[in-house]
């Protein structure tokens, strides 16, 4: 008996072309197949699948609306581009008296049903970030403003001035008629 080695490329053509072979001719759209159904073949099904549910609950279930993620108000050369359901607090609602000198932005607008505020606090950099925190009370909402130090967002080369930049505290409950007063850390 002699034995033939045969390149594995070649086998695997075989099998692939063996494999083809048992395969009914496809049929081009709106013909019928010639070719009858192999053993293999599964039939088409004809029962109709179950429908999917819903992934949200119904609109009377709901959550809360979030706050927009960035902050409404927009400063331009011309001035503050104020969107429409933002307002600004009358300055007798507004206590700056503890803000240094360098903070010439003292406005706070109130949005999302006086759930959220939003105030430009002045940054080290145009790279740094600012944060508030907000501590309610009953007559009060004390917000906290802070310039943080470290760029934010990359190693971009950052110029040394003083940038307001815009800070959105949510509130546990609507501002109402309490006074905002805008402190930065001791």
């Amino acid at each position: 008996m002699r034995t033939v080695l045969v390149p594995a490329g070649v086998v695997a053509a075989l099998v692939l072309l063996t494999a083809c072979g048992d395969r009914p001719e496809l049929a081009r759209p709106g013909e019928e197949s010639s070719a009858p159904p192999s053993a293999s073949q599964t039939p088409p099904s004809t029962s109709t699948p179950a429908p999917i549910p819903p992934t949200s609950p119904p609109p009377s279930q709901t959550q809360p609306q979030q706050p927009p993620s960035g902050p409404p108000v927009t400063r331009t050369p011309d001035g503050h581009v104020v969107p429409p359901g933002v307002r600004a607090l009358p300055r007798e609602q507004v206590d700056t008296s503890t803000l240094p000198g360098y903070y010439t932005e003292r406005q706070v607008w109130v949005f999302d049903d006086g759930r959220s505020l939003q105030v430009f606090a002045m940054a080290s950099t145009p790279c740094a970030g600012v944060r508030g925190r907000a501590t309610e009370s009953g007559n009060t909402v004390r917000v906290v403003l802070e310039s943080l130090s470290a760029p934010q967002g990359g190693t971009d080369v950052c110029a040394q001035v003083i940038e307001p930049k815009p800070v959105v505290v949510r509130l546990q409950a609507p501002l109402g008629d309490r006074v905002v007063s805008l402190q930065i850390p001791d």
